[in-house]
């Protein structure tokens, strides 16, 4: 949930209509895959004991047969998504920060009246999972 790779959103016109080229660059940066496979070790270790063991009929994915390092990067790339919980994308900052959307307050600078008030001003993205 924190990859460090780095989409990017672009225009495509210069007229607002034209939806703009979104560019995701998922698993770019050279330390997500391994992250991904490092997490997925952790998963399949969690499932093999109990009690999680006991309440499963089997594994669906990535496979009972698959666990080599080689082969869980190959299905993590066959099947990389996106996770739709956008955060950070509205930069939040000072005055005086050229690429800040908005204020600490949420306000748009030079729309009045305007606050983003979700998840895009949170710098990162929030997440429930602790591993002891």
């Amino acid at each position: 949930m924190r990859p460090a790779s780095r989409g990017r959103v672009t225009l495509a016109d210069a007229d607002a209509r034209v939806a703009p080229h979104v560019d995701l660059k998922l698993l770019q940066h050279p330390d997500d895959l391994p992250r991904l496979v490092s997490g997925i070790r952790i998963a399949c270790r969690l499932g093999d004991k109990s009690p999680v063991v006991d309440y499963l009929t089997g594994e669906d994915w990535p496979g009972a047969d698959i666990r080599t390092d080689d082969q869980l990067a190959s299905v993590i790339q066959e099947r990389v998504s996106l996770y739709h919980h956008p955060a950070g994308t509205c930069r939040m900052g000072s005055a005086n920060d050229p690429i800040a959307v908005v204020d600490s307050e949420g306000n748009v600078r030079g729309i009045t009246g305007l606050q983003v008030v979700d998840a895009s001003i949170t710098p990162t993205i929030p997440q429930g999972i602790r591993i002891c």
